[in-house]
């Protein structure tokens, strides 16, 4: 979207004379007296209130202003919307100078988004419409297509960059933290075979068949020239515990000095920042360097953590990045990619496919997929809760630490755990007949119960580590721990059924299986167990599916692993609808409102109840009446109240809704008027005053919201909800022939449907939420009007 570069009328110092060529003539108006319901600001007594605070340092990147008569129009930045309310496709409009009232409806000028807010999507639309329409309507002929051609191939050039930069900055991540990973349990040494320090295990012993050619590779023990079996074995526990201790502190030390914005995986905040959230540094310059080193660091210490949900986070700060050099979109290969020879990252194909009688095992490996997630999802979010709480853990370095002294020495003595995750999820995934001296003791022979053994043990730890790992305050995703324990269960079964079949090959229920040939393959089982795992976590079906697809390339198997992903997720949903991503939304309390749950009455999140039960009533909002204001009263309402907006009406009398102004905008105007020499004492208004004199007097009409979107209050939540979803609300007045009603806030909408999807009773609950005073900042769960936001890493308040 577009945004005002601070060229167009504004001062150095953030202000703006923008009613300087108010030509209405002034001459006071009569006051409306004060009342319970209406509050007019000038009733405030100065002494009353704390000192007003001083408007917010807002960058002029992000000002969005309404240009008047004269004022220079830059299509790249600041537009009209009164224009386009009425559909002019010029950007100005000829004011009559007579005494009358030439403003438009509109939602009025916007100075922009602080954070922690949400977008006014309508807003943005319509601006971003009227911009192209200014763009069409100034250009003609050959230079003119050129230059809409290139306006729209802006982000196409945003996309093809940042898919470049995110590849390159991914490849990076993977050699360092392959290379650090490796280092744990041994070193390259330059010798006869062309080692180098800088070489990982794989590359280091590149080109041999067997492992034990490869000569430059040493273990810590043989490294440091232990002689003993034992004593090298110890040498190497111990060394691999310090480092990964090390690696872990050392990436979350990195996000806690630098960018606490970088922990965790970022797909909670990157969905509600796609809603509409502003989160100001979670998509920076530093953000991206932070969690580009820390994730290397925290995938080498070997905690049962991923990094491709935090790519997700990188790729958005490498599309942000680049959105900065195009002002209109900033304000407003088959290569051997993974170095194998491979075009997917774990491409497997089987001597044998898969038969009728396989899909029983395959959905019962969904079944556990499903209780997998359920309890992963329940005791993460309960460690989470229990760590915020925790004066033992408010450290966060020694809580790292902790973990990965833990971590580090219940993996060392299982190979299953010890190896990286890319090497296990791969040995895991294939064939027997095609692991070429596999060092993970999977194909063994005649070892069986020892494999399922750890097999299981591995998958059971694993998930315990990493219920405990997400939420650490280090860079950490959740997918590739998941495909890896999914794929350990289910490679264990498929070592089961398996053997079955060897030692029982003429059952009946291996009758379609040809003689002499090895009717089950386990790696199969693998593959489906991982996508049952994934999908148990994330509650994602189509998606887990299609990233199955393009992890193996195992177009043959995508049947069972479809039958497997939506048992998991109805098994799954059986506990709960949250996935670990939406249940981490709402345990940070981000007011994010699921596309996927449009229907209420079918999904049975919330009764199907009247809104006027669940909205804030008008008794207890902060109502401006049209006149009877100073710029001095309006500071110390603002500096009383901490609402983020407040409804204007006429009069007490008639309750007639005029609009909505917003704190920031209210703030703006009255620091502006300042600027320009107004006195504390100059009228304020919200409503036309034909003998108003513009030198003396503030028309707040401009920066008011006069077209909000309303609905009666008899409505149900089923239609208030989708107002909320589909047109991107910030809020949402109710009025019955005019007369206000009452206001619900995006966050308001969200706590309420929140509680009904945790199973609460949504009309006991919702009113008192709704109702409970803004000023309160004790509570992150107070409505959306609540200015105070606290300054806590994990809750947040939001607008």
């Amino acid at each position: 979207m577009a945004a005002n570069d601070g060229k167009n009328g504004h001062d150095e110092d953030g202000s703006e004379d923008v009613l300087a060529d108010d030509p209405l003539h002034f001459e006071p108006q009569e006051r409306v007296s004060p009342s319970v319901l209406f509050v007019p600001s000038s009733s405030l007594r100065p002494n009353d209130a704390p000192k007003a605070p001083e408007a917010a340092n807002i960058s002029r990147r992000r000002r969005r202003t309404l240009y008047q008569d004269g004022d220079n129009i830059d299509s790249s930045s600041s537009i009209n919307l009164d224009d386009s309310a009425r559909g002019l496709s010029s950007g100005v409009e000829t004011k009559d100078h007579a005494a009358a009232d030439w403003y438009t409806e509109g939602p009025g000028r916007r100075v922009g988004y602080e954070d922690l807010t949400a977008i006014d999507w309508i807003y943005e639309y319509a601006k971003e419409r009227q911009r192209l329409s200014v763009l069409r309507s100034a250009t003609s002929g050959f230079l003119g297509y050129i230059q809409q051609f290139l306006d729209a191939s802006q982000i196409w050039l945003v996309l093809v960059c940042t898919g470049l930069s995110t590849g390159v900055v991914a490849a990076l991540i993977d050699i360092a933290s392959d290379w650090l990973g490796d280092l744990k349990t041994g070193v390259c040494i330059a010798g006869d075979g062309g080692g180098r320090f800088h070489l990982n295990h794989g590359f280091c012993c590149w080109g041999l068949d067997e492992i034990s050619q490869c000569t430059d590779w040493h273990t810590w023990g043989q490294a440091l020239r232990v002689g003993s079996k034992s004593g090298a074995y110890a040498m190497g526990y111990a060394v691999f515990i310090l480092l990964a201790v090390v690696f872990a502190v050392c990436a979350s030390f990195l996000v806690r000095s630098f960018a606490l914005d970088a922990k965790q995986s970022g797909i909670p905040e990157v969905k509600i920042v796609l809603g509409g959230f502003v989160m100001r540094r979670f998509l920076s310059a530093w953000v991206l360097a932070t969690k580009s080193v820390g994730l290397c660091l925290s995938v080498a210490s070997g905690l049962w953590l991923g990094k491709e949900g935090p790519l997700v986070h990188v790729a958005c700060c490498c599309s942000n990045l680049f959105l900065r050099f195009f002002p209109s979109l900033n304000d407003n290969e088959a290569f051997n990619p993974f170095r194998t020879g491979k075009l997917v990252l774990y491409q497997v194909t089987y001597s044998t496919g898969w038969y009728a009688f396989e899909l029983v095992p395959f959905a019962l490996l969904g079944l556990v997929g499903g209780l997998y997630g359920a309890a992963f999802i329940r005791l993460n979010v309960r460690v989470a809760t229990w760590r915020r709480q925790s004066r033992l853990l408010s450290n966060g370095l020694i809580e790292v630490a902790l973990v990965a002294v833990i971590t580090a020495a219940i993996n060392y003595p299982n190979a299953f755990m010890r190896a990286q995750f890319p090497e296990l999820v791969a040995t895991l995934f294939s064939e027997c007949s095609d692991l070429q001296d596999e060092q993970l003791g999977l194909c063994g022979a005649g070892s069986t119960p020892t494999v399922l053994a750890n097999l299981l043990s591995a998958a059971s730890l694993g998930f315990v580590l990493a219920s405990i790992t997400f939420g650490l305050q280090l860079p950490a995703g959740v997918m590739l721990p998941s495909i890896a324990i999914g794929a350990l269960y289910g490679r264990a079964a498929g070592m089961i059924m398996r053997n079955w079949h060897q030692y029982h090959p003429n059952a009946i229920l291996f009758s379609s299986c040809e003689p002499d040939v090895a009717c089950v393959t386990a790696g199969q089982y693998a593959v489906v167990g991982a996508a049952s795992a994934l999908a148990g976590s994330t509650r994602m079906t189509v998606s887990v599916v299609v990233i199955m697809f393009e992890l193996t390339g195992a177009l043959t198997y995508v049947l069972p692993i479809m039958i497997s992903v939506l048992i998991a997720k109805w098994t799954g949903d059986a506990f709960g609808m949250k996935g670990i991503y939406e249940s981490w939304i709402s345990l940070n309390g981000y007011p994010f409102l699921d596309n996927r749950d449009d229907n209420l009455r079918t999904s049975g999140l919330a009764p199907d109840v009247s809104i006027s039960r669940l909205m804030t009533r008008v008794g207890d909002l902060v109502v401006l009446p049209a006149t009877g204001h100073t710029l001095a009263s309006l500071s110390h309402l603002l500096a009383h109240y901490t609402y983020r907006g407040f409804p204007v009406v006429a009069d007490e009398a008639s309750q007639l809704l005029l609009g909505y102004i917003s704190r920031t905008e209210l703030s703006y105007a009255l620091t502006s008027s300042r600027a320009r020499g107004l006195s504390d004492q100059a009228e304020a208004f919200f409503s036309h005053q034909p003998h108003a004199d513009p030198n003396t007097t503030l028309d707040l009409r401009p920066w008011m919201d006069q077209t909000p979107i309303t609905l009666s209050s008899r409505a149900s939540l089923q239609l208030t909800y989708n107002l909320f979803l589909k047109l991107g609300l910030r809020y949402l007045i109710f009025a019955d022939n005019g007369r206000l009603k009452g206001v619900m806030t995006k966050k308001d909408a969200w706590h309420i449907l929140d509680g009904g999807m945790d199973g609460d009773v949504v009309e006991d609950k919702a009113p008192r939420a709704m109702q409970e005073p803004a000023g309160d900042g004790d509570d992150e769960r107070s409505g959306l009007l609540d200015h105070d936001v606290q300054d806590e890493p994990d809750a947040v308040r939001v607008d």
